[in-house]
């Protein structure tokens, strides 16, 4: 050791510049004697600043995601008065509303600076010379609309194509796609705007692509010149029930959101007509609480999850926490190897106070070396994020420099927290026993490393168990039967195909590898054509769910025939005046034992009920079972379904591919499997199961880091202990055993703390689904005895070298 620094480092400050000057001093002795003894500790230095890093890494991911969530559309110049008109109905929402309310708005609702109205959103067919291509995220949009969300043009001019019929503005991306490197302007688009007719736009604008972090994405926005789009916009008139665009509005400078809410809902009262009832449909959202909001039906784009923004917020304070407790547990357990140092810094004069800020500025040092670590694991990981959650973030540590401040911030914040503890304690010993070995056995000390073992392992049996539980779930959810076979059924847009699909049909049925065809919603997805009013058993108007569909539905879709028939050629002429329903459907209308030959009133129009089939999913398992009607519709077709009738599908796909080429060359076929679709419905679950696997992981990593290095420390001070007992008789086993069971019981005791919490929260996030699994008490003991495993198998390396070694080395020197 280094006397002489240690006397410079403890010299007396003066005044004035000499002051400033020992106390520059000073701070670099602590540097000094602060990196030494980070080289001479290699082993738990890196085990600190890897775990540390590891936990920063996780920190700076989830805050970039919470930040990119909670920023969506507060970009927008005035977002604070920009709101969104949406319908609801016995508490539900949908995003969409009326033909004809934007234009009312306008012209009727004091307060209201401007109103755009946004169509479409869907997947287009895009032609263009001769070429064709599918396109998502086209809208028709009126000439308010950069009013509202501004564009940035980079070639033609954006605001004056949207004032003219028939133009079309296109993103930079898309652009690129269609076109390459030729000129886009003055290029014409082909637009199937509806089955079979399709009209030209030429391109008059090209813009920059949307930024992430606003709530719906666009390829290309089109001017709402259709005529019968125009009528709708622009007659005054509002066909209540249907729903037809997104409509915004911007509020005037004086006017509250309160306020205009309330106008709003007497706007409500004096257009609403009578027998749609006293009860609220118009209601508002601002801008910036779109995607974060509740949940909409015909939603303009995925929404984000408040909830999840608050769980990986705590998962990410979870994970730093554990990496913030190894190096408390560290230092805390290093403590009987630097006695004698302690003992001749306070001989020399160290107050301690110079202690205390020698060791926080080894906990600081270790936080900062641990940021460019963080910092690298941080920029490995994003490409893999961004591929899982589907989109860049709106913000980056290096293109921001407050966020690498405030990252900066948060490492030397986790260095104090770190460091503080063991400073405090470290600093305090007495120098009258500081050179005394047995002294240095504490109590609280003791008492503190169990207790950060205890809150490591307990946060990985919690993770442990949540995604055991989220597992199990989706496993449910896969297996769960829905009342139909998902199973083999392809299914795609009818398009121009709609007045050839009998024939299509025809060709297609002459292959052995497919067995039904039909057109009508696929099942599972929640398609549905709009609730329509019915007279009820009690003969009151309600909602019911129509499925307005084509021959051979019922087989292809696999729904079991319960009574009656299915819908049949042989009966052509009065077939769309009967009906199908669900058990559920046919209970809502009173129906019992005798269902078929009844008649019953949708839309104010009698139905013969031909039919029963049992109750089926026709929504996720987030949904329970509803009431369904089963309708023909034989000459509209929007969507094509196939079953085949092998498991081996390339042959099927194959035959659907060359007769939709015969009767559409060089138009592509976009398909879907239902299965796959069905599936897709719990993608946000699926990712949270993967996130928490992955955050399991990392958490399972540094507490293990932790773990190890605190086990060789202890295993190194009670050397002589394990060299008295061998000695004495002990075995290698006695020994390995004496030092596990201290971990064994703080495992136990975390696992115990855990699981209330973990079946707490998991309750919580089962309510989503209607349909869902019951914890079994087999989760929690799985997660415990894993939890015990790796806690074993971290500390049995350390207690079997400890056993095995020679004990005269380590009784030498008594």
């Amino acid at each position: 050791m280094n006397y002489q620094l240690i006397k410079q480092y403890h010299k007396q400050p003066t005044t004035g510049n000499k002051q400033l000057t020992t106390y520059k001093i000073m701070l670099r002795n602590y540097i000094k004697i602060a990196w030494r003894n980070i080289l001479k500790r290699k082993m738990s230095s890196v085990i600190s600043i890897v775990s540390l890093a590891s936990g920063l890494a996780v920190c700076f991911i989830i805050g970039l995601f919470v930040l990119h969530e909670l920023s969506y559309d507060r970009f927008i110049p005035d977002s604070e008065r920009i709101v969104r008109v949406v319908t609801g109905h016995d508490g539900s929402y949908i995003a969409e509303t009326f033909p004809g309310l934007a234009h009312t708005l306008e012209t009727k609702l004091p307060g209201v600076e401007t109103v755009t109205e946004i169509l479409g959103g869907g997947e287009y067919l895009i032609t263009h010379n001769n070429a064709a291509i599918e396109i998502k995220n086209v809208y028709w949009i009126d000439s308010n609309f950069t009013e509202i969300f501004p564009v940035n043009t980079l070639k033609g001019n954006a605001e004056k194509a949207l004032t003219s019929p028939h133009k079309a503005v296109i993103t930079r991306s898309m652009a690129q796609k269609l076109f390459g490197d030729k000129q886009a302007i003055g290029q014409i688009l082909g637009v199937e705007i509806f089955t079979g007719y399709t009209h030209d736009y030429e391109v008059s604008a090209v813009i920059k692509d949307p930024p992430a972090n606003l709530h719906f994405d666009y390829n290309a926005i089109l001017s709402l010149s259709i005529p019968s789009r125009i009528q709708e916009r622009y007659n005054g008139n509002i066909k209540w029930g249907f729903y037809h665009s997104y409509v915004y509005a911007k509020l005037d400078k004086n006017i509250s959101i309160e306020a205009f809410k309330e106008g709003l809902a007497h706007l409500e009262k004096q257009i609403k007509p009578a027998e749609w009832g006293d009860e609220p449909m118009l209601y508002i959202q601002p801008l910036a609480k779109i995607h974060l909001g509740p949940n909409m039906g015909n939603a303009i784009a995925p929404q984000g999850d408040r909830k999840l923004l608050y769980i990986f917020s705590t998962i990410a304070l979870l994970i730093l926490g554990i990496a913030c407790f190894n190096y408390m547990s560290l230092s805390t357990a290093r403590t009987i190897s630097r006695t004698s140092e302690i003992g001749v810094r306070k001989a020399a004069g160290a107050t301690q106070g110079n202690l205390f800020f020698q060791f926080m500025t080894e906990a600081v040092l270790i936080s900062l070396l641990a940021f460019p670590v963080a910092l690298l694991f941080t920029e490995i990981a994003l490409p893999f994020v961004y591929g899982f959650v589907g989109e860049h973030f709106a913000y980056s540590l290096f293109d921001h420099p407050v966020l690498m401040i405030s990252a900066l911030g948060i490492v030397l914040i986790s260095g104090i927290i770190s460091g503080i503890y063991p400073a405090v304690t470290i600093s305090s010993f007495n120098p009258a026993k500081v050179f005394n070995k047995a002294a240095t056995t504490d109590s609280h000390r003791s008492l503190l490393q169990k207790g950060l073992v205890v809150i490591q392992f307990g946060v990985v049996v919690l993770f442990l168990i949540v995604t055991g539980i989220i597992f199990h779930q989706m496993k449910f959810v896969q297996n769960k039967e829905l009342g139909f076979n998902k199973e083999q059924v392809v299914y795609f847009g009818v398009g121009s195909l709609q007045g050839k699909f009998d024939a299509f049909k025809e060709q297609l049925l002459n292959y052995p590898m497919i067995a039904n065809v039909s057109s009508g919603p696929p099942l599972g997805l929640g398609r549905k054509n709009m609730a329509v009013t019915a007279a009820d058993s009690s003969n009151k108007k309600g909602y019911l769910n129509i499925l307005r569909v084509g021959y051979d539905y019922i087989e292809t879709m696999g729904l079991e025939l319960k009574k009656g028939r299915i819908f049949s050629k042989k009966y052509a002429a009065k077939e769309e005046s009967s009906v199908i329903l669900n058990e559920l459907a046919a209970a809502w209308f009173g129906l019992q034992k005798d269902v078929t030959g009844k008649t019953i009133e949708i839309n104010d129009e009698p139905k013969n009920v031909i039919g029963l089939v049992a109750d089926f999913h026709n929504e996720s398992l987030k949904e329970k079972k509803q009431p369904v009607a089963l309708l023909l519709n034989p000459r509209t077709k929007w969507t094509g379904l196939v079953r085949l009738s092998s498991s081996n599908i390339h042959p099927g796909i194959s035959a659907i591919k060359d007769v939709w080429d015969s009767f559409l060359p060089g138009r592509p076929l976009d398909f879907s499997f239902l299965d796959e679709s069905i599936e897709a419905q719990y993608r946000q679950e699926q990712k949270q199961a993967m996130l928490m696997t992955v955050f399991t992981v990392i958490a399972i990593l540094v507490a293990c880091f932790g773990l190890f290095g605190l086990a060789a420390i202890l295993t190194t001070n009670r050397t002589k202990e394990i060299g008295i007992r061998k000695v004495m008789g002990a075995t290698v086993s006695n020994i390995v055993s004496l030092l596990s069971k201290d971990f064994v019981k703080l495992v136990l005791v975390g696992f115990v703390i855990a699981v209330p919490i973990a079946w707490y929260f998991m309750q919580q996030w089962l309510q989503n689904f209607a349909y869902r699994i019951d914890i079994d008490v087999g989760i929690f003991l799985l997660a415990g005895a894993l939890a015990l495993l790796i806690a074993l198998a971290t500390v049995s390396w350390q207690s079997i070298r400890a056993a095995l070694a020679n004990p005269v080395d380590s009784l030498r020197s008594e």
